[in-house]
């Protein structure tokens, strides 16, 4: 697979996420990365 095909692919996958994230006032928005030793909320 060509590079910016790869990249394009990955773009749309971020997106794809990122607008079925909205925040509220009541409910803030919350993001969470996983790695090999730790979980990161923010």
């Amino acid at each position: 697979m060509r590079a910016d095909k790869k990249r394009d692919l990955v773009k749309r996958r971020r997106w794809r996420i990122r607008k079925k994230i909205v925040g509220t006032v009541e409910r803030p928005r919350m993001s969470v990365r996983f790695t090999n030793k730790n979980i990161y909320v923010q």
